[in-house]
C-alpha cells in the first residue's frame, strides 16, 4: 500500500566550510515519532541533534564580532595616519611659503645666503610634491585594506547565516495530514527502521507523512494478463495484516512495459498495476502488504476447480460421481459447456444438474 499525496523528509545538505571542525556537520536523530503517529499539518515530526552546529553559530558569531572590531580599528588608525600625512602637507606648504619669501629677500643678501635660500626652496617643493604623491598611494593602500576587511566581514557574517540556516534546517515540519512511515537504514548485515540516535547521511530519505485518503495498492501482475486488464475494471482488495477486509477498488494505472525481477527468470515479466480503492478504509495503513482480485468478467453459475475438467476431442468433460445399487462408486463421463474462466476456477454453464457429483483428480 502506498499513498498518492505524501511528504518525504530528507537529511538536509549541511553547508559551510569543514576546515574549522567535521564534527558540525553530523547528522544525528535527536527525536522523530514513532511509525503510525498521526499528525497535522505544521506539527515537527523529526529533529536532529543542532549542539554541534550551535556552538559553530557561536564561533560564526564570535568571529563577526571581531571583524567588526578590526573594522572600526582600522578606521580610526587610518584617520589618525591620514591626519598626520595632512599634518606634514600643511607643515611643508608652509615651508615652501617660507622658501619663497626668503628668495624675495635675494637682491639684498650675499651670493652665498642667496644660494642657500635657492636650495631651501627647491627642497621645500620636492618635499612637498612628494607629500601629495605619499597622499595618493596611502588613499589607494587604505581603500584596498578596508575593501580587504569587509570582504571578510561579509564572509564572516555568510557563514554565520548559513551555520544558522543548518540550524534551521534540523528542524522538520509536516505540511499535510497524515500517518509517519519511518525510512530504512543498514544496521548490521540488516535493514531496519530508522530510530532516534541513528547518524543519517545528507540527502538520505528517512521519513515520510502519508495522506490515508489518498492509499493505493501498488501490485504486479503476469504480462500474460496484459490483453485482459483494462484501466477502469473493477477489483477486490485484499490486507494480509488484517484478515477479512475486502475493498473494493477499480484499475487506475497499468504499466506499458512488462519489467523482469532479478529474482526470476528473465522470461518471466511482469506488470506495474495500480488499484485505487472506492472508499477510506482506516485500517489500511501504508508500507501494509496485500492482493487484489481484478474482475475481468462476471458470469454466474456452477464453479468447480480447473483441474477438473479434462479436454477430449475438443469437448470440455468433467467426470460425474455415480453410486450403484450395491454401493459401488463409478464415474460417469459428461459433456459440459464452459464459461468464465480465471486460473484456477471455471464456470459451468451447462451439462450437470442439481444433485451432481462432480469427481476431481
Amino acid at each position: 500500500m502506498a499513498a498518492g499525496k505524501s511528504a518525504t523528509f530528507v537529511a538536509p545538505q549541511m553547508r559551510g566550510s569543514r576546515s574549522r571542525s567535521s564534527t558540525d556537520f553530523r547528522l544525528i536523530l535527536q527525536e522523530v515519532l514513532p511509525p503510525g503517529a498521526r499528525v497535522r499539518a505544521g506539527d515537527v515530526v523529526a529533529k536532529f541533534d543542532p549542539l554541534y552546529m550551535l556552538n559553530r553559530v557561536d564561533d560564526e558569531r564570535a568571529d563577526v564580532e571581531e571583524r567588526k572590531m578590526i573594522n572600526r580599528r582600522i578606521d580610526a588608525s587610518t584617520e589618525i595616519r591620514r591626519t598626520q600625512l595632512e599634518q606634514r602637507i600643511r607643515v611643508g606648504e608652509a615651508n615652501l611659503e617660507k622658501a619663497l619669501l626668503n628668495l624675495k629677500t635675494i637682491p639684498v643678501r650675499s651670493a652665498m645666503a642667496a644660494e642657500r635660500f635657492r636650495l631651501e626652496e627647491e627642497e621645500a617643493r620636492a618635499r612637498l610634491r612628494e607629500l601629495h604623491v605619499q597622499r595618493n598611494f596611502f588613499d589607494q593602500s587604505e581603500r584596498s585594506q578596508l575593501r580587504r576587511e569587509e570582504l571578510a566581514l561579509r564572509e564572516a557574517i555568510h557563514d554565520l547565516d548559513r551555520a544558522q540556516a543548518n540550524v534551521d534546517r534540523m528542524t522538520f515540519r509536516t505540511s499535510i495530514d497524515g500517518v509517519v512511515v519511518m525510512g530504512q537504514t543498514q544496521r548490521g548485515s540488516d535493514m531496519a527502521e530508522i530510530e532516534a540516535g541513528d547518524e543519517v547521511r545528507s540527502g538520505h530519505a528517512f521519513l515520510q507523512v502519508m495522506d490515508l485518503n489518498s492509499l493505493y495498492l501498488e501490485a504486479i501482475a503476469n504480462q500474460v494478463d496484459e490483453n485482459v486488464i483494462r484501466p477502469g475494471a473493477p477489483a477486490v482488495i485484499r490486507l494480509d495484516a488484517v484478515a477479512g477486509v475486502e475493498i473494493s477498488g477499480r484499475v487506475t494505472t497499468i504499466g506499458a512495459i512488462a519489467t523482469a525481477n532479478r529474482y526470476r527468470p528473465a522470461w518471466v515479466r511482469h506488470l506495474a498495476v495500480r488499484i485505487s480503492p472506492d472508499r477510506v478504509e482506516h485500517r489500511a495503513y501504508p508500507n501494509f502488504t496485500g492482493s487484489a482480485d481484478i474482475i475481468t468478467g462476471t458470469e454466474r453459475g456452477l464453479t468447480i476447480p480447473r483441474e477438473c475438467v479434462r479436454q477430449e476431442r475438443g469437448r470440455a468433460i468433467v467426470d460425474l460421481v455415480r453410486r450403484g445399487p450395491d454401493g459401488e462408486i463409478s464415474r460417469e463421463p459428461r459433456t459440459v459447456e464452459l464459461g468464465l474462466a480465471n486460473h484456477t476456477r471455471v464456470v459451468l454453464r451447462s451439462g450437470v444438474g442439481a444433485g451432481d457429483a462432480i469427481a476431481c483428480p
